[in-house]
């Protein structure tokens, strides 16, 4: 991940933007497909950058709209962990 908070910040929206207006699961999988849902995660967990943990966790709540293969991916990769953890600090 770049360490440059706005890089990140801006990274982030498109990437929110792809998954929210695209409707496609295949772009969803290729998402998925490319490793990033650690990122995500670790995004999450992170108490650095607010807007950063929202973008994130927007991101996954779109990825948990899709099939029952990607819902899966984000369990396995403790995605659902993390909301629960961020639902806990608020």
């Amino acid at each position: 991940m770049h360490p440059d908070p706005v890089i990140k910040h801006e990274a982030i929206i498109a990437l929110r933007k792809i998954v929210s207006e695209n409707e496609n699961q295949e772009t969803v999988q290729v998402i998925i497909d490319s490793g990033i849902l650690p990122s995500l995660v670790a995004l999450i967990n992170s108490k650095e950058y607010p807007q950063v943990r929202f973008e994130a966790s927007w991101i996954i709540s779109n990825i948990a709209a899709g099939t029952t293969a990607q819902c899966q991916a984000l369990i396995d990769k403790n995605a659902v962990e993390a909301l629960l953890g961020l639902l806990e600090e608020n």
